[in-house]
Formats: structure tokens, C-alpha cells, sequence
């Protein structure tokens, strides 16, 4: 594993049940096709998407539990959002994981409410 793609959260989620490094490395690995090459790809990394992409959004509302892997992602592409003067919230909850509005935890339709609404 190449540790430079590492991020804080990523760091912080080294001992994550849900979305280990190892098994966010083996998905990504299916997902991909051997020609990919996710740190050049917007389509596979969003993060990588143009000023002049990003200028063609629509209002955002990104929702990111504390302790997800991906949660730097999501800070990063608000501040490229907000720099750009676009509409663009972050939400983060407390002591939730990756993919925690598929779990039946309380609260999780009132975020499913602000993504939609």
C-alpha cells in the first residue's frame, strides 16, 4: 500500500471495521479497469475535476460521519466548492462510520431528508 495517498482520516481509520485500508485498496481494485488510473481519472477521483466542472454545479450538501475514511475528501472538494464561490455545505456527524445512513442508527433519515430536500 502506497502510504503518500494517505490523508488524516485515512491515517485515523487504520483500525476501521467497516472501510479498512485494505479493504478500500481491494474494492477499488475491482472497480477499476487495469487501464484506470484513479490519480488522473476525475470520473474516479472527483477531487481531480476542473475549476470549470466545478464552476457547473449545482448546490451541494456533503454528509460525512467523523470517523470515515473518506472524510477529507469531502472537506477538500468544500473548500475547492466554497473557493469557487459555489453553494456547498459540509455536514459531519459524530462517531459515524462510511455508509452509516445504511445502518438503522437514530437520526439517520433526518439526513437522508437534507441530502434530498
Amino acid at each position: 500500500m502506497d502510504s503518500s495517498k494517505f490523508n488524516v482520516s485515512k491515517l485515523q481509520s487504520l483500525d476501521d471495521t467497516l472501510l479498512h485500508p485494505l479493504v478500500f485498496q481491494a474494492v477499488l481494485e475491482y472497480y477499476l479497469r487495469p487501464c484506470d488510473e484513479p490519480g488522473k481519472d476525475p470520473l474516479i477521483s472527483p477531487a481531480l475535476l476542473s475549476d470549470e466542472v466545478l464552476q457547473q454545479f449545482p448546490p451541494v450538501v456533503f454528509t460525512v460521519g467523523d470517523e470515515d475514511p473518506l472524510r477529507d475528501d469531502s472537506v477538500i472538494m468544500t473548500e475547492r466548492l466554497s473557493r469557487l464561490e459555489k453553494a456547498v455545505q459540509l455536514k459531519v456527524y459524530k462517531h459515524m462510520a462510511h455508509g452509516y445512513m445504511n445502518m438503522h442508527i437514530s437520526g439517520c433519515p433526518k439526513h437522508i431528508r437534507l441530502i434530498v430536500a
